[in-house]
């Protein structure tokens, strides 16, 4: 969760609209009661801070967060008009981990963001040829270059690659299946093939310890001459209901 601390609803609202639109979760806030009232630190991700707020000022707010044990190591970036070196060096000395001066632009923003997300970002990626998707700072390289999505192209995305990944893992386990089935051939079991409409590869025991497995859209029984497994009952003919 990003939590937004800005009194300027229509900057508010544009920084809101630009953290939605790259996949970010956010809740906005115009005071330090109210964001300190909903602050949850172990949802939180970053902080985004306005300094001149009414009531207790952005700075304050930054030293209370600084401060505190459990939020102390949330990273803060400064939204500010007080833009002078002065100032950004002040912010910067009291705990922040970035300042943007105002007006900034919406590429240059999300790019700090970014990069602040990046340095507590989780190991967790997934690669999948050429592209690495981080799960946790919702963010896409391609060939070294990050790729703007909206956030149903990154849940696709990340859906996509993730099912790569289990259809892998699948590929490498019926490989592993096929080695066993040629290692019994050889030590004289025989195979048997029914047809199935089931398409992948898995593995398993029936309750008779025989093996299935799916090759090429069929189903094979392995009978097996090892004592510790009986012979399977199946068939090779489907068997015919009547109601």
């Amino acid at each position: 969760m990003i939590y937004v601390v800005e009194d300027d609803k229509s900057i508010r609202e544009l920084v809101a609209y630009a953290l939605g639109s790259a996949g970010y979760d956010t809740e906005s806030f115009t005071s330090s009661g109210e964001f300190f009232a909903a602050l949850d630190a172990g949802r939180a991700r970053l902080v985004l801070l306005d300094i001149m707020l009414p009531g207790e000022d952005g700075l304050a707010i930054l030293r209370r967060l600084r401060e505190s044990p459990e939020t102390a190591n949330i990273p803060v970036m400064i939204m500010s008009a007080l833009g002078t070196e002065l100032d950004k060096v002040r912010g910067l000395d009291l705990g922040a981990d970035d300042y943007i001066a105002k007006p900034f632009g919406i590429m240059e923003f999300l790019a700090r963001v970014r990069a602040l997300l990046r340095r507590g970002e989780p190991r967790e990626q997934l690669a999948v040829r050429g592209v690495v998707l981080h799960p946790a700072g919702r963010r896409v390289e391609a060939g070294g270059v990050d790729v703007q999505l909206t956030a149903k192209e990154f849940d696709l995305l990340e859906y996509l690659m993730r099912r790569a990944h289990v259809v892998r893992r699948e590929q490498r386990a019926g490989g592993r299946l096929g080695l066993l089935r040629r290692r019994g051939d050889a030590h004289g079991g025989r195979t048997h093939t029914l047809s199935a409409p089931e398409t992948g590869r898995e593995r398993r025991h029936d309750t008779h310890g025989a093996r299935r497995g799916l090759h090429g859209g069929g189903v094979t029984w392995k009978r097996s001459s090892h004592p510790y497994l009986k012979t399977c009952a199946a068939t090779s003919r489907p068997t015919s209901r009547t109601s």
